[in-house]
Parts: structure tokens; C-alpha cells; sequence
């Protein structure tokens, strides 16, 4: 559990409020692909301190009764800074894609937010738009 007043202006709560981080380095073939900062409100995910996040995070949310419904996603190119170099082994800055995700509950209570930083030679985005 942490306290971060920055982390708590973004989820619009009091400076004191608790919030779990996770740090992960995701994985393909052996390769790092993306680094994702995730810290999840725990007022809004009562249990989520203690469980074992090892696996599925949303599906261990699910199980603790905080179901995620909807995000809000932002993608902008970047570049890493030096210890995301040293995770994706980069001698320099190569460029990257930054995705900050604010996720929330039914009640559109914000219980997620996440910032991944993903490899630009290893991802490449395609959506389809309804119109």
C-alpha cells in the first residue's frame, strides 16, 4: 500500500488515500515488450492489497466484487528513460509508445490507472472506428 499525492489528484480523491502499484515487465518469446505502472484505489477494490495478483489482476478485481467496465486510453510516441532502456536492452533511447489508461467501475468510480510504455519495433495499433 501507498500513499501518493500525484496518484491521487489523477483518481481525484484525497492526498491520503491508499493505493496498490504493481510493476510489470510483459514478456514475448523471451523479449521485453512493454513496462506497465498500474496503481489500483483500493477503497474502491477492498481485498485487492492482500490477493494474489500474480495472474489476471481484472479477474481477480471481478472476484473481489469490482468488476472494470469502462477506460479512457491515451497513446503518444516517446522515448524510454534510462532504466526502460536497460529493461528492453536498448544502448539508446529508441522510440516508444506510451499508453495511459484510467479505468473504472460500474458506478464510474476510477479504480485503475496505468501507465505502459511499449517497444515501437514490436507494436503496431489498429482500431476500428464505428461510425
Amino acid at each position: 500500500m501507498i500513499h501518493d499525492r500525484s496518484i491521487a489528484s489523477l483518481f481525484g480523491l484525497p492526498s491520503t488515500a491508499s493505493f496498490l502499484k504493481l510493476v510489470r515487465v510483459r514478456m514475448g518469446d523471451g523479449i521485453p515488450l512493454s513496462r506497465e505502472v498500474a496503481w489500483y484505489n483500493l477503497a474502491a477494490a477492498e481485498g485487492l492489497e492482500s490477493a494474489d495478483v500474480s495472474g489476471s489482476v481484472y479477474e481477480t478485481l471481478r472476484e473481489l466484487g469490482a468488476p472494470l467496465t469502462s477506460c479512457e486510453q491515451t497513446i503518444e510516441a516517446t522515448q524510454p528513460n534510462e532504466e526502460e532502456c536497460a529493461i528492453f536492452g536498448f544502448e539508446t533511447p529508441r522510440p516508444c509508445l506510451l499508453i495511459k489508461r484510467r479505468t473504472f467501475d460500474p458506478d464510474s468510480r476510477m479504480v485503475e490507472y496505468v501507465e505502459g510504455l511499449f517497444r515501437g519495433d514490436a507494436y503496431a495499433y489498429r482500431l476500428k472506428l464505428a461510425v
